[in-house]
C-alpha cells in the first residue's frame, strides 16, 4: 500500500490489533450519533452541502458568491433553505465533537443499543475505558479516516467515565407505566 492509499477501518483494526473492528463500525455510528445530539436536526443538510463545497472545491465566501448570484445547483439552494439561511449555514459548519462528548454519545447509544449488555459488547471487542474510544480515533486518524482539530488531544478521552458505574451499576430497565405494572400483579 503505497503512502497516499487510505485503509479502510478493517484494516486500521487489524494493524492496531486490540480492538475488534465490529467495535470501529460502533465508533462510527456513535460519532454520527453524537454529531446530531451536539450540533441538532440540521446535519444532514450540513454534511451534504460541505460534500458539494468539497467536490467543487468551494469555500463559504465562494458559495455565498454563488448563491447571490443564482448560480448554485436548486439542491444546494434548497438545503440552504432549509437550515435558514447561509448563516445559519457557516454558523453549523464545524461538526467537531469533543472527545468527552463523544464517549458520552457513544456510552448512550451502547445502552439503547443493547441495554444490559452494553458493557459486555464494549469489553468482547476490547473496550475497558473511556481512552479506550480515544486510541480508536486516534487510529482511524492517524490513517486519514477522521480528522481532528489543532487543539484535540488523546487526554481529552482519559476517565470521562467509569466503565463499571456507566454500564453495570447505573444501568436502570426502563420500567412500562404504572397501570401495566398493576395490570399485571393483578394477574390480569
Amino acid at each position: 500500500m503505497s503512502e497516499t492509499e487510505v485503509k479502510d477501518i478493517v484494516e486500521v483494526a487489524r494493524e492496531l490489533g486490540r480492538y475488534s473492528p465490529d467495535a470501529y463500525d460502533f465508533l462510527r455510528q456513535g460519532l454520527d450519533y453524537t454529531v446530531r445530539q451536539v450540533h441538532g436536526p440540521n446535519v444532514k443538510q450540513v454534511r451534504a452541502v460541505l460534500d458539494w463545497m468539497h467536490h467543487h472545491e468551494v469555500d463559504i465566501d465562494t458559495l455565498m458568491d454563488l448563491l447571490i448570484k443564482g448560480r448554485l445547483p436548486p439542491r444546494i439552494v434548497k438545503l440552504i433553505e432549509e437550515m435558514g439561511g447561509i448563516e445559519e449555514l457557516a454558523d453549523g459548519m464545524n461538526l467537531h465533537v469533543s472527545g468527552a462528548d463523544l464517549c458520552r454519545g457513544l456510552r448512550d447509544l451502547a445502552i439503547d443499543r443493547w441495554g444490559l449488555m452494553a458493557g459486555t459488547v464494549l469489553r468482547h471487542w476490547g473496550i475497558r475505558s473511556t481512552r479506550d474510544f480515544g486510541e480508536m480515533v486516534f487510529a482511524l486518524v492517524a490513517n486519514g479516516l477522521l480528522q481532528k482539530q489543532p487543539d484535540d488531544v488523546i487526554e481529552d478521552f482519559d476517565d470521562v467515565y467509569d466503565f463499571r458505574t456507566a454500564f453495570d451499576r447505573n444501568y436502570r430497565i426502563p420500567v412500562c407505566g404504572a397501570g401495566e405494572a398493576t395490570l399485571e400483579a393483578e394477574g390480569v
